[in-house]
């Protein structure tokens, strides 16, 4: 048999009277669109949907009388350094330096609370490892304490955590013995802005879901579809479930592959179908695709090598990247000669996030032009840098190829540092080089400047823009 494992969960609940009051819950947003898909191939007569939720939008759901906000990660890295300069005082250095390291400790606490660790004694039995040989210390934590702290540890490393005199045993060891006050400092700083961290939302839908029933989860059943690795936090949610009663658990284990204990993947797999029972067999997968492993030492080769050996793009190519960064230069590695099968358009289902388009970075480049823009006798100058990287930029390049190459050649023959704005009259580019009344530091940049205030030049050419993009 064939049929895929979603196919078989969402036959085994089409005809179930009960489909409108189930909660189906999935590892992710993908899934539940897969899901949705298959469930409604598998319904024989006008039925409601039932509701359907990824992992975190089904924490969401159980916590949803915390009014809590996950914190975004530049303001949980303030947030984390705030706790961090109260509890170490004196002691703290710049938020330059622990940015650095930050956001290290603010995944540690997150890892902490993902799996219902007890933060003050984790953190006093890592303080108590102090007496170890600082030879265990591998090299690149031994870059990151010489970034810190200024302090070269290859000269003698014993004395790192042997000698209570050194400075590196104050400031590092001190540390260490502290995080545990940080971390609860952290947490309660997060919760004096309403905010939280995914770890704290998981550690608290574990506590809820202990006095939860049918009626506060609003639903008579919840399925859990597809999941492998659990948290602990998680993994409390799954047994306080399956002890009221309350789910179903279905474990996409029945393919070939899965036989060999051989593979690590599997064995946990087979573990928790042994500890979360499915409600019925599932069909075994006989025929598995061809694999094909080829080894790419870059991910920008990876993207150029996507397409070898692939003749046809069909509507069941599916090209799934681990890195949304690779998106890009995956797109301009598409075959001319493949694009063509299929009308020239190529469906994109990946998140791909706006700060990381094209249109994005250039308007952050015209941004930091403005900010550094001087004025002299009434006329305005920006800096050859920030001009020759506006038109570097692939949209300008592309779009403004000939002017791109006259304005590129002006200034190497003038040879000045400062270039005027008047040198971009009648050209395409002009209004990217307008400035803003007296202030075109007006403009400001992505850290923290002044808002950005455009005229309607500059807003129109940003919409031409993007609809050349499109």
């Amino acid at each position: 048999m064939n049929t895929p494992f979603l196919t078989q969960v969402a036959a085994h609940y089409a005809s179930s009277p009960t489909l409108h009051d189930t909660l189906f819950v999935l590892p992710n947003r993908r899934s539940t669109k897969q899901f949705e898909r298959a469930l409604a191939q598998q319904l024989t007569t006008t039925s409601i949907m039932p509701r359907l939720m990824s992992m975190n939008d089904f924490v969401d759901h159980v916590t949803r009388g915390s009014n809590l906000v996950i914190a975004p990660p530049i303001e949980n890295l303030f947030v984390a350094y705030g706790a961090y300069k109260e509890v170490m005082g004196e002691n703290a250095g710049e938020f330059d330096k622990f940015a650095y390291w930050g956001q290290l400790i603010v995944s540690d606490f997150n890892d902490v609370d993902m799996n219902l660790v007890n933060a003050s004694s984790l953190y006093t039995n890592l303080s108590n490892l102090r007496e170890i040989s600082a030879n265990y210390i591998d090299d690149d934590l031994k870059l990151a304490i010489s970034r810190i702290f200024n302090i070269n540890l290859n000269d003698g490393a014993d004395k790192f955590w042997k000698s209570n005199g050194n400075e590196v045993h104050e400031k590092y060891v001190t540390l260490w013995n502290r995080l545990a006050a940080i971390y609860d400092k952290y947490g309660e700083m997060l919760a004096g802005y309403h905010l939280t961290t995914q770890g704290k939302l998981y550690r608290l839908a574990a506590q809820a879901l202990e006095h939860m029933g049918a009626a506060d989860l609003g639903f008579s059943l919840v399925v859990m579809v597809g999941h492998d690795m659990l948290s602990m936090s998680e993994m409390r949610m799954f047994k306080l479930l399956q002890k009221k009663g309350l789910a179903h658990f279905w474990w996409d284990d029945a393919s070939p592959a899965f036989v060999s204990d051989a593979n690590p993947a599997a064995r946990v797999i087979k573990a928790l179908s042994q500890a979360f029972k499915a409600p019925a067999q599932l069909e075994p997968i006989d025929n598995l695709p061809a694999v094909t492993v080829q080894s790419v030492p870059s991910t920008m080769g990876q993207a150029k090598c996507a397409f070898e050996g692939l003749t046809a793009l069909t509507a069941d190519t599916a090209i799934v990247l681990p890195d949304e960064s690779m998106l890009e230069p995956l797109l301009h590695s598409l075959p001319d000669e493949l694009l063509a099968q299929d009308g020239g358009t190529v469906n994109v289902t990946m998140g791909y996030q706006l700060r990381q388009s094209n249109v994005v970075t250039l308007m952050r480049l015209v941004t930091i032009a403005h900010h550094h823009a001087v004025r002299k006798a009434d006329r305005w100058y920006f800096y050859r840098e920030d001009v020759r990287n506006i038109l570097s930029h692939p949209i300008i390049k592309m779009a403004f190829t000939a002017t791109v190459l006259a304005v590129n050649n002006a200034i190497e023959e003038q040879n000045e540092y400062n270039i005027p704005a008047s040198m971009f009259s009648g050209t395409g580019l002009e209004p990217l080089f307008t400035a803003f009344g007296t202030q075109p530091q007006a403009v400001g940049d992505n850290m923290g400047l002044a808002p950005l205030k455009a005229s309607a030049d500059v807003m129109s050419f940003v919409d031409g823009l993007e609809r050349f993009c499109d």
